[in-house]
């Protein structure tokens, strides 16, 4: 087809995700920033609002480019296999996975966890209990937490938004299962899941709501979807496909990113529906006018190397640690701008330390060790 979906497109998507987490968690709701003297010129405060709203789509986002990236690392990987069954090898698969997840989120753990006890206003222990003596339960929990099970386990974590470790793990360790139900049941496989969410009640605010991007992901990867809406030509002009182009993929993302925002259909499920669809029109626009761009792209491809580390550590930025600082920059836009470049020079710090300290040596043995 000539137009792949790479390793660097995967990371401007990141990037862009990135950006959309921190304004939401920014101008989420007025309490985000109440006491603050923010300017939303030339916009109105409440138009940002609903923005950050849908801004949440982030989350479906990175649901998406997981399993589209676990669906072709699968193929890759499962053509070289032949010493042992095809459940092992998943097995094994899900292992690497899992240990790449939590190898990075550890490192950030220990930094924001030394770095509460010199900006936060309590002590990191008392997130874990309110007892001060009761050390037993705070190391269980603790340790719960370092492995990124906290939610699943629905046990406290340091910070909230930590939530989306046990979703991620989730989509590893159910993957492998989707991946043999598509390969069985094609396209039908997204509509059947959503009918089963639905026959269960899992209601848009559940956060496994998500896991419904993730056949979609698969889809996508296995049908070569990405690519061909690139390399789509509707019309003979190249400047008229364009536009058309551009018409046909923007439509459908403002109008699912409003209903989105707006809560629209929670009794009927079909938020859950627009919660679906509106990661990926953005994932198809940018990878249609953004990932190629001089300048625009590299830069949001660099954001997305260190995505995981800012969504692990911007909260204890603008919330914990300095949100007056954070918010003191006045216009909403400029505060985003603050803490996306103060949290990527702390990312940068952390991969430095990694580096030289021989952390990321210590995690390769462990992974030669467990056979990952």
């Amino acid at each position: 087809m000539g137009e792949t979906f790479s390793v660097r497109n995967t990371n401007v998507m990141k990037g862009v995700a990135i950006i959309l987490l921190l304004f939401h968690h920014c101008f989420l709701s007025e309490g985000r920033f109440e006491g603050y003297a923010v300017s939303f010129y030339p916009f109105t405060q409440g138009m940002v609002i609903l923005a950050a709203k849908a801004a949440k789509c982030c989350v479906g986002i990175f649901t998406f480019l997981s399993a589209y990236g676990l669906t072709r690392s699968y193929h890759k990987q499962s053509s070289r296999w032949t010493d042992l069954t095809e459940r092992k090898q998943a097995e094994k698969f899900a292992l690497r996975r899992y240990l790449n997840l939590i190898s990075g989120f550890f490192a950030v753990y220990v930094v924001v966890f030394l770095g509460s006890f010199l900006w936060g206003d309590r002590l990191p222990f008392s997130y874990y209990t309110e007892d001060a003596a009761d050390l037993l339960h705070a190391a269980y929990y603790m340790l719960l937490d370092i492995l990124g099970v906290s939610d699943l386990f629905n046990t406290p974590s340091i910070i909230g938004t930590w939530w989306y470790l046990g979703l991620a793990i989730t989509i590893i360790v159910l993957f492998p299962i989707l991946f043999k139900l598509y390969q069985q049941m094609g396209w039908v496989l997204i509509p059947a899941l959503y009918c089963l969410f639905c026959a269960l009640q899992i209601e848009p605010e559940n956060n496994n709501s998500w896991l419904l991007l993730v056949p979609v992901g698969i889809f996508c990867a296995e049908e070569n979807i990405l690519e061909r809406c690139k390399v789509a030509s509707l019309v003979s002009n190249r400047a008229v496909n364009g536009g058309l182009k551009l018409i046909l993929a923007t439509c459908p993302l403002l109008l699912s990113a409003y209903l989105f925002a707006e809560n629209y259909g929670t009794e009927n499920y079909g938020m859950l529906l627009f919660s679906t669809l509106l990661p990926v029109c953005v994932v198809i626009w940018v990878y249609l006018f953004l990932s190629s761009l001089p300048l625009i792209a590299p830069c949001l491809a660099f954001l997305g190397k260190h995505s995981m580390n800012i969504y692990l550590s911007h909260n204890f930025l603008r919330d914990r640690w300095f949100q007056d600082h954070i918010y003191s920059f006045g216009h909403f836009i400029l505060i985003v701008l603050v803490l996306l470049a103060e949290s990527t020079l702390l990312s940068i710090g952390i991969n430095a330390l990694k580096k030289y300290s021989g952390y990321n040596r210590l995690t390769q043995k462990i992974h030669m060790l467990l056979g990952a």
